[in-house]
């Protein structure tokens, strides 16, 4: 199983772990279409990204700016990324999604899984204006939360007296990227 890793900014960017790079999808809404990404730079503040590559069928350049703190980190770890040189390509069998929405965390959706791709465990936290719920399955189950953090390695969510932890097993800087994303946007 090939990893893979995703940022949405306005535009999907995939890493490709073959060629260490930074590649940019054509076609979101399918199969990826990936293009090979040139000139590549962040400014100083990781506000605007730009670069050049050939999208739907002609060759542009882009600018993307930041407009929310979430898309601010995403951008610096984009560009941490391309100032490491590369990442380790891993076998990680987390599939993780941050889903953000005008600079609020939306939801946060984990699942661990083997190799086989059997589903082990899982996390579901859902946002509403500014408050959190953990979904537990098997059986059903809604609590509300009162915090959500990211320790070590696991993301640590409260409700109540009942504390409930996800282990992440992921490289240093995509957790630390995942620590600053979750824990700028959720109550402590």
């Amino acid at each position: 199983m090939a990893s893979e890793l995703v940022l949405a900014v306005g535009l999907q960017f995939y890493y490709n772990y073959e060629s260490q790079q930074w590649e940019l999808n054509q076609d979101p809404y399918g199969d990826p279409d990936l293009q090979p990404m040139n000139n590549v730079v962040v400014d100083e503040t990781a506000g605007v990204l730009s670069f050049e590559a050939k999208y739907q069928g002609k060759a542009q350049q882009f600018a993307i700016t930041a407009a929310y703190e979430p898309e601010k980190i995403m951008l610096s770890f984009f560009a941490e990324v391309k100032k490491m040189g590369k990442l380790a390509p891993v076998e990680d069998m987390d599939d993780m999604q941050l889903i953000f929405e005008k600079g609020k965390l939306e939801a946060i959706m984990i699942y661990k899984h083997t190799k086989a791709l059997e589903i082990v465990d899982s996390l579901n936290i859902k946002g509403n204006e500014g408050k959190y719920s953990l979904i537990k399955q098997k059986p059903w189950r809604k609590f509300e939360l009162n915090a959500v953090a990211v320790n070590e390695h696991q993301i640590v969510s409260r409700s109540g007296k009942e504390e409930f932890r996800f282990e992440l097993n992921l490289q240093p800087v995509i957790f630390n990227t995942v620590k600053k994303l979750i824990e700028g946007s959720t109550p402590k």
